[in-house]
């Protein structure tokens, strides 16, 4: 039987990469659609307009504590941990930037 903590980490490490890749696939549609000059300043642009992308870290920390208080060590333990600090490291890489 499979720990509910585990499933419940697997199930926030989705929301997380789901979310950084819908607010990456908007970054670069809205990159795509600036002129020149906006294109010049999009990190600031990319700021101030879709700062809220960090916050998306959350449920990835969230994933995190709840696959390393898991007390059964698995196969599937070690997964869940590393699927959960996947999705927060790709949180603050601009993978916008490979889509253009």
């Amino acid at each position: 039987m499979v720990n509910k903590k585990l499933l419940f980490s697997l199930v926030f490490s989705f929301v997380s990469l789901i979310s950084t890749a819908w607010i990456n696939i908007s970054i670069a549609r809205a990159y795509l659609r600036a002129d020149g000059k906006t294109r010049a300043l999009f990190g600031l642009t990319e700021l101030i307009t879709y700062g809220f992308k960090y916050w998306v870290v959350i449920p990835g920390m969230i994933a995190l504590i709840l696959s390393l208080s898991s007390r059964r060590r698995s196969l599937f333990r070690s997964f869940c941990i590393a699927f959960a600090i996947v999705s927060i490291i790709l949180v603050f890489v601009r993978l916008w930037k490979l889509l253009v």
